[in-house]
């Protein structure tokens, strides 16, 4: 603008930062992911179903690997216990993938359903 119009400023080089900065990723330690499932089961709520509902999460975010927003948005067709794979569907940059659980994860997504 200030080559069409000498009255717009340009702001100095290095003003406006021009990535956006993350913040470090945390890798959890055994220790910390045992605490955040003790804490989960200690949850409390009408239904009775909150604190098997993060206890599973967790569970499933640990194993498989998954993005906290894949997890979030599976359904109970993306889960195939019989063949023991998840149905990853369209998730970052649009891609679909099947991701194989382990006969413990079978165990605690049958206890959830």
């Amino acid at each position: 603008m200030n080559v069409i119009d000498s009255r717009n400023q340009v702001p100095p080089a290095g003003l406006p930062s021009a990535r956006r900065r993350r913040n470090a990723p945390h890798i959890y330690t055994e220790n910390e992911i045992a605490l955040l499932m003790t804490q989960a089961a200690q949850l409390r709520s009408r239904t009775g179903m909150r604190a098997l509902t993060y206890l599973t999460l967790i569970g499933l975010l640990v194993a498989t690997g998954l993005r906290p927003s894949e997890a979030l948005r599976l359904d109970r067709s993306d889960v195939d216990l019989v063949s023991v794979i998840i149905s990853i569907r369209e998730s970052k940059f649009g891609k679909s993938r099947f991701v194989p659980v382990a006969k413990s994860t079978r165990t605690a997504l049958e206890h959830y359903a």
